[in-house]
């Protein structure tokens, strides 16, 4: 679960350095309604990829 989480963490990051323009703050900082979202599509992404290997 930590790759998981490491993952939403970095894909909320580039989101919001690329499509937003800006730094993001600490991902401790974030409300849990996005922690969970970016949980749920880094978990969609893992599938995703070992479904490809």
């Amino acid at each position: 679960m930590e790759a998981i989480e490491s993952l939403a963490r970095t894909m909320h990051w580039l989101e919001m350095t690329i499509n937003q323009g800006k730094m993001v703050s600490d991902w401790e900082e974030q409300p849990e309604t996005v922690k969970r979202k970016w949980g749920k599509d880094a978990k969609a992404v893992n599938k995703l990829a070992k479904r490809n290997m």
